[in-house]
């Protein structure tokens, strides 16, 4: 306004604009983000920080990231996943190489078959502690749009978990991040079997998995 009255009308429509691409940045490149959690005897998901007496979901883990996702906030959009969920993939998976090429030395200067066996049980538990959970939620519902740049992050994400053993499934994609998915090439096809609706329908899924896999966790009652 100021600069409209005191300098042009163009030069303060431009300096608006600019102003408010600036807040609409700063505000996605920090955005906020959270864990969700179960309201009981419902289809309900909501923030673990804000609501009380919300139940998790064994097994699986509900991120909400509340922006668009695009070329200025994508590593704000890894780094929140990986603080909230408490695993960074690509630590384990580089870990698990360097102990595994150790391993594979060690294997070629030893001949005595009591230390392979012994090496072995040094891999196994850290595949023990990737596995705190098997499947990743991303609540997409206040994601409003996802550029290219935003839609390769999502891939990165999808195979450095799967690399791992955890399964990533995307909930509440309106019409254009789906699409944006299905020309970035996240969706293989007509492959929606990683795309839900809502997020209740994603934990039921898993829950079908779980006993599929012959795990009954003892709550499949919820779906």
């Amino acid at each position: 306004m100021a600069s409209s009255a005191f300098i042009s009308t163009e030069l303060g429509l431009v300096i608006g604009v600019c102003f408010s691409m600036l807040c609409v940045i700063i505000r996605t490149q920090q955005a906020r983000s959270t864990l969700l959690g179960w309201v009981d005897g419902t289809e309900i998901y909501e923030d673990q920080a804000v609501y009380k007496n919300l139940s998790s979901v064994q097994g699986v883990e509900i991120f909400r990231f509340e922006a668009p996702l695009y070329y200025a906030n994508k590593e704000y959009f890894r780094s929140s996943l990986y603080k909230r969920t408490g695993i960074n993939p690509i630590s384990l998976i580089t870990a698990r190489k360097k102990i595994e090429k150790k391993l594979r030395e060690q294997n070629q200067t030893d001949t005595a078959n009591h230390d392979s066996s012994k090496k072995v049980d040094v891999v196994l538990p850290l595949c023990h502690d990737e596995a705190k959970f098997h499947t990743l939620i991303i609540d997409c519902s206040s994601v409003t749009f996802v550029d290219t740049v935003g839609v390769n992050i999502l891939k990165e994400i999808l195979k450095d978990f799967k690399e791992i053993g955890i399964q990533v499934l995307l909930a509440h994609c309106n019409p254009s991040i789906i699409d944006s998915l299905r020309r970035g090439g996240y969706l293989q096809k007509e492959d929606h079997s990683l795309l839900f609706h809502n997020i209740h329908e994603a934990v039921c899924f898993c829950k079908i998995k779980d006993v599929e896999n012959g795990y009954c966790p003892g709550d499949e009652t919820r779906c």
